[in-house]
Formats: C-alpha cells, structure tokens, sequence
C-alpha cells in the first residue's frame, strides 16, 4: 500500500515539475517584453533579454477591440515597427498608429522575437 501512495505521489511530483519547466522556458531569454499604448495612439514597444541576442524585433502586432459585451475581438494586424536590435540585450522603438486605430477601446498584442524565440503581450488598454 506504501509503495502505491509513494508511486502515485512520485508521478504527481514529476507532471507537476514538467509542467513548471515548460511554462518557464518560454521566457528563458526575455527578462521583460512590454507595449504600452499612449493616447496619440503611439505604440512604444521594449524588451530586455537575459544574454545578448544577434536581433531582436517585433514580428507582429495584433489590434484587439474591446466589444460591449464584454469581449475582446481581433480587429486586423498592424504594421510591425521596422527596427532591428542587433548584438544587444535590449530593444526599444515606437510606431505610429493613429492611421490604424479609430474610436472605442483598444489593446496591442505584440510578438517579440530575439534570435528564434518568442513572446507575446498585451499592451495596456486605452479608450480613444
């Protein structure tokens, strides 16, 4: 009876510590990666890494709109800012979307990716 207790808790134990591990890796090399949404619908996106990468960049962003039913709805993709980091640990740019966004509330989910791997987040919302 011992042994199954302890054979149950072990494999619980090891599902538990695979799933820590690969919630984990995925930020492996970001420290941080944030967008922040100003009311001149300017974008400004930054990322810090934990070694230096060969480039790091935004390779997409997606503009998402908050509906009246309390919802979040995909709306198009926006223009990616052009800027590459390159041999750094640190990235930082902004863009323009004036052109993009209309009125209502919105949100920018962004993708960063240095040297292969990604993360994505949401930027803070604004009502415009």
């Amino acid at each position: 009876m011992k042994t199954k207790i302890f054979c149950v808790l072990l494999v619980a134990l090891l599902a538990i510590t695979c799933v820590c591990q690969a919630s984990t890796r995925a930020d492996v090399m970001f420290i941080s990666a944030t967008t922040s949404l100003s009311s001149s619908k300017t974008a400004t996106f930054s990322a810090k890494l934990n070694n230096e990468a060969v480039r790091i960049s935004v390779t997409k962003c997606e503009l998402w709109k908050y509906e009246e039913n309390g919802d979040w709805s995909y709306q198009y993709d926006l223009p990616t800012p052009t800027y590459v980091a390159q041999n750094t640990v640190s990235y930082a740019t902004f863009c323009s979307y004036a052109a993009n966004i209309g009125s209502g509330t919105y949100m920018i989910k962004t993708t960063f990716n240095a040297d292969g791997y990604e993360i994505t987040r949401n930027s803070n919302e604004r009502t415009f």
